[in-house]
């Protein structure tokens, strides 16, 4: 939120994590944000907007039913013009390797169930409680926004590689990032 921040008139932010939400707000650099403590798809906005944003949000939607819903929900919520960007989990977020790179970092996972369209799976970070985690598939995700908007990747992998992030350690991004503009 922080880069948007500056540019932003109004910057609010729906979490369902009471403790995420509270450390966000300790946060001297996010003292002008508003947060609000809920599910996005039953809270009620109130208000349209030009740019929203979710990142490591469509990972909690666990079915077809609630990502069109979440659509729906964003698209409506969108002045004319309006913007996405998503960030969520990419194939490379499943693999093996990433699966043992991040148990270093006290982040456990266990995927059950893969179709075509995701990933099921639980994580737990730090030992928290076990939660469950849908790991869309990018194009899956792709293919049901761009009914509505205009969209593109960010080549995360040329970001990497431009960004010196390349060793004998490299792992493949972990996640993708989804941008565009709502369709008039």
């Amino acid at each position: 939120m922080l880069p948007v921040a500056q540019y932003a008139e109004r910057v609010e932010g729906i979490d369902l994590s009471p403790a995420l939400i509270d450390e966000a707000r300790a946060s001297p650099r996010l003292k002008a944000t508003q947060f609000h403590h809920g599910d996005f798809l039953e809270y009620p906005l109130e208000r349209r907007y030009d740019l929203i944003t979710a990142a490591w949000f469509h990972n909690f939607v666990h079915s077809e039913q609630d990502q069109q819903g979440v659509l729906l929900k964003i698209a409506g919520a969108l002045n004319e013009g309006g913007a996405v960007v998503f960030l969520f989990p990419s194939d490379g977020f499943t693999s093996e390797k990433t699966k043992d790179y991040v148990s270093r970092l006290a982040w456990r996972q266990a995927w059950y169930d893969s179709t075509h369209r995701c990933t099921r799976g639980v994580f737990s970070f730090r030992d928290s409680p076990w939660q469950v985690m849908t790991c869309w598939q990018p194009l899956y995700l792709f293919e049901l926004y761009s009914k509505l908007f205009d969209l593109h990747f960010l080549d995360t992998k040329k970001v990497c590689v431009e960004g010196g992030f390349v060793d004998e350690h490299y792992l493949c991004p972990t996640f993708e990032v989804m941008y565009g503009l709502k369709r008039e």
